[in-house]
């Protein structure tokens, strides 16, 4: 009687562990990817941003068109380097992809000071500086989409399905850090300590944590193993290339990502949300700039820190609320933040207005962002969690490109804010209405996941049939 009642309760903390009630040796072991995610991805966006309150300082001739290419340089880059880097996790050694990836965004931050500095010097050539920034934006366009397509995948794998949410929120606070630093420290560093300054720093937390991460790798190579995705699997992977035909199949099945309803729904409300932050980038600072506002670069910085307070405070909140709730309510009110947002930034021209606004526009980004994550994670198999990490993030890039190529046609006319503000609000609400057919899906595959759990082999294939739906 008694090891009947042993073997029970040996059996019950066995199926615990499996099922991710509790903390499971995968995701005990992975904690170290999603600090190092992290801590890459926070150096890499504080690079991105730095740069923000340093452009007028360093560019006073060039024509504001070139300044708005620099912008939206890297996320050209990194759109057409998302799938490759997609395919090339999926197929090969993601903490690999991971420490070369960090390893050439150091480099291309250490190309940002030098472009800088040559200003400092006394120069005076802006052009062999913009040459300069513009190639280190676009090599950290490469870098980026590496470090987020493996941490992000790994960090997949290494979860359970009901904790991947709040796991993925917090390797999102990396990117949140980053952009709340990004701006007022480059701001201060650029008044008191040089422009370069700030970007030493940031090279500076790349070596540690590539240094740190590689060492980890080495005592330690399963905490940067996956344990399967959770209730999932992966092992059809290697079954599903040999019956579709080898590489050229599972390349076309890649492509397939874009031609299935939901995912191209979910794409484009993150591309649309993103967009419109992308739009402020190189806007507010000509904006504040000006009457009646005359702010110089470290009141910039700091009226950005606003946003990305927001967005820091609220990833890990809606990160943890996509694991206990569904995950496509939550992004529209992301949208819904964002929209409004927009409105009452340009709108009202106060400073009041422009603090409330890049607070809900912050919040709203977290809100939409987050979500998108494990929701993706649900919607494809997880054989293909980096294709779908890249695609996630390719819409993200994609926002981020259309963004400050809008802001061309605005230009240096102050009063053409309010108008483009206001036409990227209306479209941003038009990601509403399409929502509604994702919200089906995920009801859906919600519903079969709890037959899967339960044994029932046949929803799975459902969920699978549900991601190879063609145009």
């Amino acid at each position: 009687m008694l090891d009947g009642e042993l073997d029970k309760k040996l059996l019950d903390e066995e199926r615990k562990s499996k099922d991710g009630e509790g903390f499971s040796d995968g995701e005990v072991a992975g904690w170290p990817i999603i600090v190092f995610t992290g801590l890459a991805l926070f150096a890499d966006y504080c690079c991105l941003t730095a740069i923000i309150p340093i452009v007028p300082l360093v560019f006073t001739e060039i024509d504001s068109t070139y300044i708005f290419i620099l912008f939206a340089s890297k996320s050209m880059v990194q759109i057409v380097a998302n799938p490759i880097a997609g395919l090339v996790v999926d197929k090969g050694n993601p903490p690999l992809i991971f420490g070369c990836s960090l390893a050439l965004l150091v480099l291309a931050t250490l190309a940002f000071a030098w472009g800088v500095e040559i200003d400092s010097k006394g120069v005076g050539d802006e052009w062999k500086q913009f040459h300069i920034l513009i190639a280190a934006r676009s090599t950290q366009g490469l870098a980026s989409a590496g470090i987020m397509t493996s941490g992000m995948s790994t960090i997949s794998l290494a979860t359970s399905e009901d904790k991947r949410g709040g796991a993925l929120g917090a390797a999102m606070m990396g990117v949140a850090g980053g952009v709340l630093m990004g701006p007022p420290v480059a701001g201060l560093c650029a008044e008191r300590l040089g422009e370069s300054s700030v970007f030493y720093g940031i090279a500076g937390v790349g070596c540690v944590t590539l240094i740190c991460s590689l060492f980890f790798y080495v005592i330690c190579p399963e905490s940067f193993e996956g344990d399967g995705g959770g209730e999932g699997g992966g092992g059809g992977g290697e079954g599903e290339e040999e019956e579709g035909g080898g590489r050229n199949s599972y390349i076309d099945k890649d492509v397939s990502l874009w031609r299935n309803g939901p995912v191209v729904i979910l794409a484009f409300t993150v591309a649309t949300c993103n967009m419109c932050v992308a739009v402020t980038e190189p806007l507010i600072p000509l904006f504040l700039e000006g009457e009646p506002f005359n702010f110089n670069n470290e009141s910039i910085g700091l009226t950005f820190g606003v946003q990305a307070l927001c967005y820091l405070l609220f990833t890990p909140v809606f990160g943890v609320l996509s694991d206990k709730q569904m995950k496509t309510p939550l992004m529209a009110v992301g949208v819904v933040c964002v929209a409004g947002g927009m409105g009452v930034m340009f709108v009202f021209k106060e400073l009041w207005s422009v603090a409330l606004g890049l607070g809900m526009v912050g919040m709203g980004i977290a809100a939409a962002d987050t979500p998108s994550m494990p929701l993706l994670t649900v919607l494809v198999p997880p054989e293909r969690f980096g294709s779908a990490m890249a695609l996630q993030d390719t819409s993200v890039n994609l926002g981020f490109l259309i963004g400050p190529l809008l802001a061309i046609f605005v230009g240096d006319d102050v009063d053409s804010f309010k108008w483009l503000a206001v036409a990227t609000s209306a479209f941003c609400l038009f990601a509403l209405g399409v929502l509604k057919k994702l919200y089906i899906s995920e009801l859906e595959i919600t519903r079969g996941a709890g037959g899967r759990k339960g044994g029932e082999e046949e929803d799975w294939r459902g969920e699978e049939r549900l991601l190879n739906v063609t145009a």
